[in-house]
């Protein structure tokens, strides 16, 4: 259970900065790296409209001390349409934003993954002042998993003799993004808890809501990551997706077993903008089960 982080707004601010830096003119030669001396404006304005950044700039405005960046990312955006540049060269981003460290750390130029990995902590370390207060526990728990996920390639990059390109670092740090999920936790004395089947175990419950009751999650699909054959694997008793599914309908029929009131939900075929099948057999287990109770409860009557 978890939101993956490529679903948070952090991942997308990600995103953003590897375009501004990978969709430029690039002047450099291979041995050195990719270098973007000159970002497009568009990539630019929509780097500096993000949230987070966005943000930050409320939280830079209400800095007394510092009145010289008070709207400084949006002064950017009104001198880079002034201006009316297409292909901007880094050292004029810089001038723009005043030298300040957060402009600094967007466009300075990529060489190698020394220079991202410098540049995303110098980003974590100043959007976090924004989200200090406990009221942005979230967006501060986004830039403490993006933390370790760096921190993590540094120390595996950092005895290379021979330093990755901008490209080649973008594919590791996705990759760990995609197998990285924010996770759901709270107070166990809470009266409402978020958990998946497996944490359920052991554990009853008065109110159930049950989310995507549908096939392919309720079971999940059938996925074999053995690379022996089905067959081998029934031949000598060894797991299969059959073992893993029966798995699933004893946690599932484990959780209702006590359960007062239990709401199942479930995402109608075809529906706009979801690639959910339909309704989960487990729920067509659960119809088939009660309609000759009701019937006889009918009849009762």
């Amino acid at each position: 259970m978890g939101l993956s982080f490529q679903s948070t707004p952090l991942f997308n601010l990600v995103d953003l900065l590897f375009e501004v830096h990978l969709t430029g003119i690039r002047e450099g030669s291979p041995e050195t790296g990719y270098g973007v001396p000159r970002y497009h404006h568009l990539a630019v304005t929509k780097l500096l409209q993000h949230p987070f950044l966005r943000r930050y700039q409320q939280w830079l405005d209400k800095q007394e001390n510092a009145p010289q960046y008070h709207g400084l990312l949006e002064q950017v955006c009104n001198q880079i349409i002034k201006r009316n540049a297409v292909l901007l060269p880094a050292s004029e981003l810089l001038q723009l934003g005043k030298q300040h460290p957060l402009v600094d750390a967007l466009f300075a130029t990529w060489d190698t993954c020394d220079d991202i990995i410098a540049a995303c902590y110098t980003l974590i370390d100043l959007l976090k002042k924004a989200y200090q207060d406990q009221h942005s526990a979230m967006e501060a728990e986004y830039l403490y998993l993006f933390f370790t996920l760096v921190k993590r390639l540094d120390s595996v990059f950092d005895c290379r003799e021979q330093r990755l390109s901008v490209r080649s670092f973008r594919r590791f740090l996705y990759e760990q993004m995609a197998r990285t999920r924010l996770p759901f936790s709270g107070e166990p004395i809470a009266d409402v808890q978020v958990m998946g089947l497996l944490e359920t175990r052991a554990l009853d419950f008065d109110h159930v809501i049950i989310l995507s009751c549908n096939e392919n999650v309720l079971p999940a699909p059938k996925r074999s990551n053995s690379l022996f054959p089905y067959d081998v694997l029934r031949e000598f008793n060894l797991p299969t997706y059959a073992d893993h599914e029966a798995a699933t309908a004893h946690q599932f029929w484990r959780l209702l077993q006590r359960a007062r009131k239990v709401d199942l939900l479930h995402v109608l075929p075809g529906a706009e903008g979801t690639r959910t099948g339909e309704r989960s057999r487990f729920l067509l287990q659960i119809e088939n089960d009660l309609a000759p109770r009701i019937q006889d409860w009918c009849c009762a009557m």
